[in-house]
């Protein structure tokens, strides 16, 4: 019996760095798991600081469809987490204002809202993407909303790191 030999696969060090992520312009977006917990503002930055990132801004329609398809990858696996979910909501370090999307920085971040928002609400300055992670489960309801800091109802923290 004969095996093929098949030729090194090459790995880039970006690669390496963001394994289980997304890269997108120089900047690896990951998504820590916590099987069914819910977490506020606050416990999403600390989630990612713990694991050596920050909590991920999406400045372009690139990182955007890049991290949604990354999303819908990510719970595309048939596991006990998933299985009566239809879709994920997740935290983004982006600020709300005037209904315009800003940046860490201040400047005009990139926005796709999800139906009916932005919320004119006061407070609601902190920023969550929606990910339905089923073909059935209103595929054309994906977006960004926005909420107080103290909603509980995101599941996970979407964390950048910077590969330079």
């Amino acid at each position: 019996m004969f095996a093929a030999i098949m030729p090194p696969v090459k790995v880039t060090p970006d690669q390496l760095k963001c394994s289980g992520g997304v890269i997108v312009e120089r900047t690896c977006y990951k998504l820590p798991r916590r099987v069914g917990v819910k977490l506020s503002y606050d416990e999403a930055e600390r989630m990612c600081i713990f694991h050596g990132g920050v909590l991920a801004q999406l400045p372009t329609g690139e990182s955007y469809n890049a991290v949604v398809t990354y999303t819908k990858r990510m719970f595309s696996i048939d596991s006990i987490d998933n299985k009566e979910r239809d879709f994920v909501q997740i935290w983004l370090n982006s600020v709300c204002q005037d209904n315009k999307v800003f940046l860490r920085n201040g400047e005009l971040g990139y926005a796709s809202w999800y139906p009916r928002q932005p919320a004119q609400l006061v407070g609601h300055s902190c920023m969550g993407l929606h990910v339905p992670i089923k073909p059935e489960a209103f595929p054309h309801q994906v977006g960004m909303f926005n909420v107080n800091r103290e909603y509980t109802g995101a599941n996970f923290a979407l964390c950048e790191f910077s590969l330079d």
